[in-house]
């Protein structure tokens, strides 16, 4: 299989791979991937890790149904895959517990997001070996061209409304930038939910949203205010939109503060 580094992080190592006809990610196996199946709809995991903020989140989400993977076609000539990387500074078998849970939590969470946004598509879970497989999104990353679209402002725009679903369904990104995000064909995608979790709390909405309002800031400064009035313009579509906003008044407040 021919692979290349798209990035190599502390937490993981993302490469994009070109499977063979031989090996089980052929279109005619995804479209049976009963184990992937039966991962993304197991019961919600019980196990917790002390000091992490996803130690409970598979036991939280208790998410089963929707159209699944193995009913879907996934003809890919180019592969995604997320490898967890080992912690030596921990007791192995905490380590592994760690990064066994949250390749889990990871996966639903993506899989319940791509009910109402665009992701990329769960081809196959290897929870031994600690890896996500994943389609991979031909497009624009964000980051690179969102100063240079003539409809940046529409794009925004766009992206609010998809994060307002998002928090609709109570999934908190928690790595919300333009790097992760992807223009396909006119449609928004996000990606890399690494540090995503499941939460009703308004204030871990507003934070997310605030992350994202820093990003805007530092990477796209020169339309920071336009792209971002058109962020949120996109984002009341969000039935709590009212109540996060406000919050998100707060959070800033606590910012400046510390400064």
């Amino acid at each position: 299989m021919d692979k290349k580094i798209l990035y190599q992080g502390a937490e993981a190592i993302i490469t994009l791979e070109k499977p063979d006809k031989k090996n089980d990610y052929n279109k005619s196996k995804l479209k049976n991937n009963s184990k992937t199946n039966k991962i993304l709809q197991s019961e919600p995991n019980s196990e917790s890790v002390n000091n992490s903020s996803e130690s409970n989140f598979a036991s939280e989400l208790g998410w089963v149904g929707g159209q699944t993977n193995n009913e879907r076609n996934c003809d890919q000539d180019k592969i995604i895959k997320k490898s967890r990387i080992k912690k030596s500074y921990r007791i192995p078998e905490l380590d592994e517990k760690i990064r066994k849970l949250r390749t889990r939590s990871e996966a639903k969470n993506i899989e319940r997001a791509s009910k109402v946004i665009n992701v990329p598509k769960i081809i196959k879970i290897d929870e031994q070996k600690k890896e996500i497989f994943m389609e991979f999104i031909e497009g624009k990353k964000l980051s690179e061209h969102l100063n240079e679209l003539k409809n940046k402002n529409q794009v925004a725009e766009k992206i609010g409304e998809s994060v307002a679903k998002l928090h609709d369904i109570n999934i908190i990104h928690g790595d919300l930038t333009t790097s992760n995000m992807i223009l396909s064909e006119n449609k928004i995608f996000l990606i890399d939910f690494g540090l995503s979790f499941h939460s009703t709390k308004i204030e871990d909405k507003a934070v997310d949203i605030h992350l994202f309002k820093q990003a805007l800031e530092s990477k796209h400064y020169r339309y920071y205010d336009k792209l971002y009035k058109s962020f949120i313009e996109g984002y009341k579509k969000s039935k709590n939109s009212k109540e996060t906003l406000k919050r998100l008044e707060k959070v800033e407040e606590r910012g400046r503060y510390k400064h």
